[in-house]
């Protein structure tokens, strides 16, 4: 939910741990960076409008 109400107030990223792992979510690129590692993996927004959007961990992307 965090993830959908920063995008429909016009966010540009946001910060969250899942998994013991903090990760920056960057909502205009769609992709994940992991705050230590700075391994980034693209994203997905999936639903519609009258369900709660999920966001995916998809393929590695190595970002350095």
């Amino acid at each position: 939910m965090q993830l959908e109400q920063a995008r429909l107030s016009g966010g540009t990223h946001v910060e969250l741990t899942a998994a013991g792992h903090k990760y920056r979510i960057d909502i205009k690129k769609m992709e994940q960076i992991n705050t230590k590692t700075r391994v980034a993996r693209k994203v997905q927004r999936i639903g519609n409008d009258r369900e709660l959007c999920i966001v995916l961990f998809l393929q590695r992307s190595a970002k350095h």
